[in-house]
């Protein structure tokens, strides 16, 4: 009986695994905790868009008048090219002054230095009176001029109306009577009529028409025949 109490002294005393305690190895050391995480850096940049391809640039805009040498035999139908001009008397004297850019004049002689006009598109106590103005500055009829010109552009324009009516008539009244030019801006504005271009680079473009409320003079989009006209004074 003794034995069989050993025995089971012997069994409860010994290492679950089987073997006694001081044959057991030393105790696992406990695990080391995970080193934290490295910050988030920062982010990579953001790939810059491709430039967009430049834009196709023409001149600058420009008015230029015909050159004395290519204006055609007089009489002819202009517009004036230079503002502000005066309109003188053949003696000399000041008769007033043409403001606008691009106002009607019937040249009825052409001198050396000299043009002596009928200011066809002045406005108020100007309309239709003759006097002269200096050589190189109006653009004749039939130049041709350039894309970047303002007043060709408004000249096409008004080619365009010539012959349509009543209403073309009151058009071509208002485009005679001169425009105002700021930047890639032009704009003819008169009797509660409209127009409006800008310069997009390559060409004068119509933004804005109106037409006139005022009545129209008859055949505004012909030139005046003229040829029956005296020479007048040259002084």
């Amino acid at each position: 009986m003794w034995s069989r109490i050993h025995l089971c002294c012997l069994l409860a005393c010994s290492a679950p695994d089987g073997l006694p305690p001081q044959e057991r190895g030393p105790e696992p050391a406990p695990e080391a905790p995970a080193p934290p995480l490295p910050p988030p850096g920062p982010l990579p940049a953001e790939p810059a868009p491709a430039p967009l391809p430049p834009r196709p640039t023409g001149p600058s805009p420009s008015l230029q008048p015909t050159a004395a040498d290519a204006l055609p035999e007089a009489p002819f139908t202009a517009w004036t090219a230079r503002a502000p001009l005066t309109l003188v008397a053949p003696g000399g004297a000041s008769l007033g002054r043409i403001e606008a850019l691009g106002v009607r004049v019937d040249v009825v002689q052409a001198l050396d230095a000299r043009l002596r006009v009928v200011c066809v598109g002045c406005r108020g106590p100007l309309r239709d009176v003759e006097g002269w103005l200096p050589q190189g500055t109006v653009r004749a009829a039939g130049d041709p001029g350039g894309s970047e010109d303002p007043l060709v552009a408004g000249l096409r324009t008004r080619a365009s109306l010539a012959g349509k009516g009543v209403d073309a008539d009151a058009f071509c009244g208002l485009l005679d009577q001169g425009f105002a030019w700021s930047g890639a801006q032009a704009t003819w504005s008169a009797d509660g009529g409209l127009l409006r271009l800008t310069y997009d680079g390559q060409r004068w473009v119509e933004e804005a028409r109106a037409a006139p409320v005022a009545d129209p003079r008859p055949r505004s989009c012909q030139s005046a025949g003229l040829r029956g006209r005296p020479p007048g004074p040259t002084r």
